[in-house]
């Protein structure tokens, strides 16, 4: 077992004092894995009910107003990759499988390749980039705590860090809503920005669907 004290963690590129125990857990022998991906969707984010606020976490004597929370309207675009991580095992002290091969799996999301437009939101912001762990069909949560990374059967993590970001959402047919966090240094005094997307899925043009559906009659007809 290897015990990280005081470690810094570099995750979106924010540095905190995190206490971590990261081990084998050597109840199972793991002989295989992957990662599938299930589902890539593209969405578009909705301007009108998309926001990112900014709290200082400072207090400025006499108050200016440089100290209030500052609210963007937040557009642009971002895909959202459903993912299962996959890991094959033996029973411990099974080494050669002779009771089984056994296989332990969860799903995960991931949003990735984001374009944003929000007129004078410092570039501090970073889109949430870490997996979020589907908990059931339609919701999921995550952090850039390294204990809330895809981990297989054979691994455990446990301890805290500090100032996390997180987040919170849920799959609505063909939308999206997404509430998180992202502390700054001044986390303790509630500083930061908070945010709420909602996005919907981009429909595939009818023309595109029309042009494909006319090859292949064209393929069919040179058969």
């Amino acid at each position: 077992m290897k015990l990280f004290t005081n470690k810094i963690v570099r995750l979106l590129g924010i540095s905190w004092i995190a206490v971590l125990s990261v081990g084998k857990a050597d109840a199972v022998i793991v002989v295989g894995g992957g990662v599938d991906l299930i589902d890539t969707k593209h969405y578009v984010i909705n301007s009108e009910q998309s926001s990112v606020s900014f709290t200082s976490g400072t207090l400025v004597f006499p108050d200016d107003g440089s100290s209030a929370i500052q609210t963007y309207d937040l557009a642009g675009s971002f895909d959202a990759e459903m993912k299962r991580y996959w890991w094959d095992y033996y029973l411990d002290g099974d080494t050669d499988g002779s009771q089984g091969t056994f296989t332990y799996s969860t799903n995960w999301l991931e949003l990735v390749k984001p374009s944003l437009i929000a007129d004078g939101l410092s570039s501090e912001f970073r889109f949430p980039n870490f997996p979020s762990f589907m908990n059931t069909a339609t919701e999921f949560f995550g952090s850039n705590n390294p204990c809330a990374l895809p981990l297989g059967p054979d691994t455990f993590c446990s301890g805290s860090s500090f100032g996390e970001s997180s987040l919170t959402g849920q799959l609505q047919g063909t939308k999206i809503l997404i509430n998180g966090t992202q502390p700054d240094v001044f986390f303790s005094f509630g500083g930061g920005y908070t945010y709420h997307i909602e996005a919907a899925v981009v429909p595939v043009p009818a023309a595109f669907w029309l042009f494909f559906s006319g090859l292949s009659m064209l393929v069919v007809r040179r058969r």
